[in-house]
């Protein structure tokens, strides 16, 4: 496992019958084969619970979405009184955050219309504040309470 920018957290590990390693969703309440990409995910789903407060039923994963045609899914959705408020797109850590990354967010987030984009490798956080018109980068995300 990849030490990441985050706080350490306690996980479940097993091997599947396939003999691959899996790491356990809370969320999901499931097994899932673990990559780098669900490491950066499974860790920033802990950030956001024990860390900034969010409660974990109103936080959906891997949410299917129709892009320009296409079927995507994306990382995490975090909503606030039944709407996304925030958006969390998550890279395995060898993947650079870049432009690609934020337009692949904002092209999900004509659906979704957040106020909060989170882009992260899990060694590196970007963070945004969306507004009409204007897009503001912050140096960290709201707790549950201040969104």
């Amino acid at each position: 496992m990849q030490e990441l920018n985050l706080p350490s957290f306690q996980f479940r590990f097993k091997k599947d019958g396939q003999d691959r390693p899996c790491i356990f969703d809370a969320i999901r309440k499931k097994w899932l084969v673990f990559t780098p990409e669900e490491w950066v995910r499974q860790n920033w789903i802990r950030f956001a619970v024990e860390y900034l407060k969010f409660p974990e039923g109103i936080i959906q994963i891997e949410s299917g979405l129709r892009v320009n045609q296409n079927q995507r899914r994306s990382d995490i959705l975090i909503y606030q009184n039944s709407k996304p408020i925030v958006l969390i797109e998550c890279k395995a850590p060898k993947i650079k955050i870049g432009d690609n990354t934020m337009n692949q967010a904002l092209n999900y987030n004509k659906v979704y219309d957040v106020k909060y984009i989170v882009l992260t490798n899990g060694l590196e956080h970007q963070i945004f504040l969306i507004e009409p018109a204007v897009i503001k980068q912050l140096t960290k995300l709201p707790d549950y309470s201040k969104l």
